[in-house]
């Protein structure tokens, strides 16, 4: 085990309450349609990456868009020329979401995204390197992009029990295609493809749940939480990335049978003051600072020091830094400062 698995691993466990990793996504080889560029730029990307100060592991991102597990149920994925992925639709009633069938987890962009890891260490002749899985949206962020949403949202209250089936089902094909992914890359998964942190698969795991902010509390418990927790009890625990408003879901949070490991939260969405309150040393955050956080802080750098000013003393933090942002060296000196 490295220094930096070591040192993670007790941030992780609760022993380190601040890190930071320093994360470089130049040359951006993201979502790209051309598996051979792709490896090339991702090797380009190791290569030059190792520079950099902070806890980081060497990772290939393997991000293939926000429809990776939608797109096993059906539905054309499209591209529109200066914009980004999105996926039709292919269910508009409850009848349609019983006959809906997924194809095998171990194909789609489970495969690609394992084929694109083994091309890479290929290249790089080593069998150390990391990678994560594909964009894991949660059972609901899945489930809403196959579901035509406001027909989704309407069977909540209409035909819940068909929501439930369907949710059923599309928690176990997520289960099954984490639990490929993970076999497939012999282990060395660290986390999802969002946020930039280091989560081994014998800690937990890491999903989007940005559909958690347009439920109520209410509808939240009864059609999210349940499926969540079946993937924290299955893999151990969860990290889980919303970007969006979901301050109302805390007590949701808090209060579920999941091992929660972690939040990423994006700033003013939601309020730190009510993670840290809610949370405790509980779980480790990872700060972001959304469109409208821009407009109140200078840079990141003064945005990271206002969240030190704000924290409780056991505030457990991750904090993200990029080499390629215009503080990126008053970002250093304030997480450092932290430390």
């Amino acid at each position: 085990m490295t220094v930096a698995e070591t040192h993670l691993r007790r941030v992780w466990s609760g022993e380190v309450l601040r890190t930071y990793s320093c994360i470089s996504m130049t040359p951006n080889y993201r979502q790209l349609s051309d598996p051979q560029q792709q490896v090339e730029l991702a090797v380009e990307n190791l290569l030059t990456s190792h520079i950099y100060p902070g806890w980081n592991i060497p990772r290939l991102v393997a991000d293939f868009g926000t429809v990776s597990t939608a797109a096993y149920w059906g539905g054309r994925v499209r591209l529109p020329v200066g914009g980004c992925l999105s996926i039709e639709p292919i269910i508009y009633s409850a009848e349609q979401a019983d006959l809906a069938t997924p194809g095998e987890p171990s194909g789609g962009d489970c495969a690609r995204g394992l084929k694109l890891y083994r091309d890479v260490c290929d290249r790089l002749e080593t069998d150390q390197l990391y990678t994560t899985t594909m964009d894991i949206q949660g059972p609901l962020n899945t489930a809403a992009l196959i579901w035509e949403q406001s027909d989704f949202m309407v069977a909540m209250l209409e035909t819940p029990d068909a929501v439930h089936r369907f949710l059923d089902r599309v928690t176990n094909h997520l289960i099954s295609i984490i639990e490929c992914y993970i076999q497939g890359a012999g282990g060395r998964i660290c986390g999802n493809v969002w946020p930039y942190i280091w989560l081994p698969p014998d800690i937990g795991i890491g999903i989007t749940e940005d559909y958690m902010p347009l439920l109520s509390a209410a509808m939240y418990r009864e059609f999210g939480l349940p499926y969540v927790e079946r993937i924290s009890q299955r893999f151990g625990g969860l990290f889980v990335h919303c970007c969006g408003t979901y301050e109302h879901q805390l007590r949701n949070l808090r209060e579920s049978s999941m091992n929660l490991l972690g939040l990423e939260f994006s700033y003013p969405y939601t309020r730190p003051e009510a993670l840290f309150e809610t949370f405790g040393d509980s779980v480790v955050f990872v700060p972001q600072l959304g469109p409208k956080g821009v407009e109140e802080f200078e840079n990141k750098a003064s945005f990271f020091k206002n969240l030190l000013q704000r924290m409780q003393p056991d505030t457990r933090m991750w904090f993200i830094v990029h080499p390629e942002e215009a503080d990126y060296q008053n970002q250093l000196a304030v997480v450092e400062g932290s430390l």
